[in-house]
């Protein structure tokens, strides 16, 4: 009976040793998204030969802090792009927890990296108005 006792005591040390050694098997692919830079309203920033400016919220209907809601919302914003001071494209882009790194979010795609918009700052709370020369979109680069 003491060598059962031994032996599951021992099968148990090993299966958790191997639960930490398997943390450091998980490798990633692919590099991670980085946070470029905080776009703010009206503001133009210059990326792979486009120029790329923030310029309408069309709708902001996320959730405040401090409201309980049934969903968490979205907010739509406007990205205009020019390439040589020419405007290209004027875009709507939708922010929201159930669409993130897709087309819905995604303003340029060049040479196999695209550049997405990942949030709209500051976040809502309840009681307080935001003025869109508050507002700042964070854009993100993703290597595909």
């Amino acid at each position: 009976m003491h060598a059962i006792k031994y032996f599951l005591v021992v099968l148990a040390i090993s299966f958790l040793g191997q639960l930490g050694y398997a943390q450091d098997q998980i490798k990633l692919e692919g590099d991670p998204p980085q946070i470029l830079l905080n776009l703010k309203f009206g503001e133009t920033m210059e990326w792979k030969g486009y120029q790329l400016q923030f310029t309408e919220v069309k709708q902001d209907s996320r959730c405040p802090k401090g409201v309980n809601c049934i969903s968490p919302g979205e907010a739509i914003v406007v990205v205009k792009i020019f390439k040589a001071g020419v405007l290209l494209e004027e875009k709507s882009l939708m922010i929201s927890y159930r669409h993130f790194q897709d087309d819905m979010t995604q303003i340029l795609d060049v040479d196999g990296e695209s550049l997405h918009v990942q949030n709209l700052k500051p976040y809502p709370v309840d009681g307080v108005t935001l003025k869109d020369s508050d507002r700042c979109l964070q854009v993100i680069t993703i290597m595909e």
